[in-house]
């Protein structure tokens, strides 16, 4: 008995020896191949991060100029280093790189984390914004005094100078034709006076995150779009202020 004891013990240990040494044996680089995304993992990973991203910027804009009702669309998206946003471990939030009206094409940054390493990219993107605006429901001829049926809210091309509230222009002369679904702007028609001297009105004063309203009187007449004074109720201050709706002065 005494004699087979060795002979099994070194068996057992030239066994172990053998296989420590198979897997100590297989390519480093064989064995990492193994986990690296192959093409078109990454293109995968890829478009579903830039339909991601492109999500983002949609509410990104939407919150910047607080359009509810909008409708946002990104067109176009250029992502440089495409390898490094596929293969990043972790996504950061996004933000704009300016504090300018973000519509047509802007730049957002895009924090990530790749191969343990903190990195920033800096996207571009097309954005088009089509937002409620008031419409012409038929051909208008010059000359001629707007009523309510004329006019309708429907998503257009965002522009600074539009018209959201259709009763503003109720009483309005028509200087220049308007085709029926065109928007009708202010430089179109004569307007009615809807503020008169001695209104009282809403002045409103808003920033990126609050909005006060006072009452005050008016102390001029004007039509929409025009800048007036008007004397708050409380304090007696007297304020310019921009006339955005029927007794509502926007002061900036």
């Amino acid at each position: 008995m005494s004699s087979r004891t060795p002979l099994r013990a070194g068996l057992a240990i030239v066994t172990l020896f053998t296989v420590t040494v198979a897997a100590a044996s297989i390519p480093v680089s064989h064995a990492r191949s193994r986990q690296k995304p192959s093409q078109g993992e990454l293109q995968k990973k890829s478009s579903e991060r830039e339909r991601a991203l492109s999500q983002a910027i949609v509410e990104l804009v939407r919150e910047r100029l607080s359009l509810p009702d909008a409708e946002i669309e990104v067109t176009r998206l250029e992502v440089p280093e495409a390898a490094v946003f596929a293969g990043a471990s972790q996504l950061g939030s996004i933000e704009l790189a300016s504090r300018g009206r973000p519509t047509g094409w802007i730049t957002v940054r895009q924090p990530l984390t790749f191969g343990g390493e903190a990195r920033d990219l800096w996207v571009k993107a097309l954005v088009t914004v089509r937002a409620p605006s008031v419409v012409a429901t038929r051909a208008l001829e010059r000359g001629q005094t707007l009523i309510a049926s004329d006019l309708a809210i429907a998503l257009a091309p965002l522009d600074e100078t539009r018209i959201t509230d259709p009763a503003a222009l109720v009483g309005a002369i028509v200087r220049t034709p308007i085709e029926r679904g065109d928007v009708v702007p202010l430089r179109a028609v004569q307007r009615p006076m809807i503020v008169q001297r001695g209104d009282t009105v809403l002045a409103i004063v808003g920033g990126d995150a609050f909005e006060l309203r006072a009452p005050a009187e008016a102390l001029t007449q004007g039509a929409l779009g025009d800048e007036i004074e008007v004397r708050t109720k409380v304090g007696k201050k007297t304020i310019r202020g921009t006339i955005t709706a029927p007794g509502e002065v926007e002061v900036r």
